[in-house]
């Protein structure tokens, strides 16, 4: 199995995610099983998942995180926030607001077919106290809390049956520790998160291709045959040692022995099936 590593996917995809999909249809010309894997949390990648019948081909580490399985039901809608029933409620645009007197208590926003994206909560003096995210698969997935200076600090990931999963907290706006509290581990980095993951949802992987800078440090430690990382407008800077390979789209890009020219900007799929199968 060959794997794809990237964050999010949604109909306002970029020419990376864009490539990286047409590339899945060419492997699958060359009789190569790919599954694409998603390491960034995202309310809605799963309705693009599913809108593009792509179900059998992703896979996302916070689904995983989130023990969110085949679980799939309509999106929440305004009616379904029963816990607001007792406030006032006022129409504004994108969502309502609700207030207990003269006091702002909480807004909601919604999409244009009224599908609640977010709830937002505020103490007395109207500062945010809370934003509730809301999975477009219909139930509520993360929780962020802030401070009064308006700073975040912490966050918790849900599953579908409202317990937490994930339990992060902030310092200084930045992530300092991720707690998996079902599972009973506890990381200081994100990127030790996420090999966790990895380890997990990587079944006998041959070739695994990091897409964006953020995922190139992944690779190193995944036992794997070929570690490959695409580079696409910027020379590389970061550790060579983590791939095999590094995918440029322009000459002026090679800079040692391990760059490989194959444009997937431009390169049609008859210009490209014979540069990767000679790769593979």
């Amino acid at each position: 199995m060959d794997y794809f590593l990237n964050g999010i996917l949604s109909a306002n995809n970029t020419v990376i995610e864009q490539n990286m999909l047409r590339r899945q249809q060419l492997f699958a010309k060359l009789g190569r099983s790919t599954k694409v894997v998603l390491c960034a949390y995202s309310a809605n990648s799963a309705t693009f998942v599913r809108q593009q019948q792509l179900t059998t081909k992703v896979l996302s580490c916070f689904d995983w995180l989130q023990e969110v399985g085949d679980f799939d039901q309509p999106a929440l809608r305004r009616d379904d926030l029963t816990s607001l029933d007792n406030y006032q409620r006022n129409n504004v645009k994108d969502g309502y607001l609700y207030l207990a007197g003269s006091h702002l208590l909480a807004r909601s926003t919604v999409d244009r077919r009224g599908q609640i994206l977010r709830v937002t909560y505020y103490d007395d003096a109207e500062r945010r106290l809370e934003v509730d995210q809301y999975d477009s698969r219909g139930f509520l997935s993360r929780r962020q809390f802030y401070d009064v200076q308006q700073q975040l600090i912490g966050e918790h990931y849900l599953n579908p049956a409202g317990a937490v999963c994930l339990d992060i907290a902030y310092a200084h706006k930045q992530p300092v520790m991720f707690n998996l509290v079902r599972r009973q581990r506890i990381f200081m980095q994100q990127q030790e998160l996420l090999q966790y993951c990895l380890q997990h949802l990587l079944v006998a992987a041959d070739v695994v291709i990091s897409e964006r800078r953020e995922y190139d440090d992944l690779l190193a430690p995944l036992d794997c045959r070929l570690r490959l990382v695409r580079l696409y407008n910027a020379a590389y800077s970061g550790d060579y040692a983590v791939a095999d390979y590094f995918l440029v789209r322009k000459a002026a890009q090679v800079v040692n022995d391990k760059a490989v020219l194959l444009d997937e900007f431009k390169g049609s799929v008859t210009q490209l099936v014979p540069l990767w199968q000679q790769l593979l």
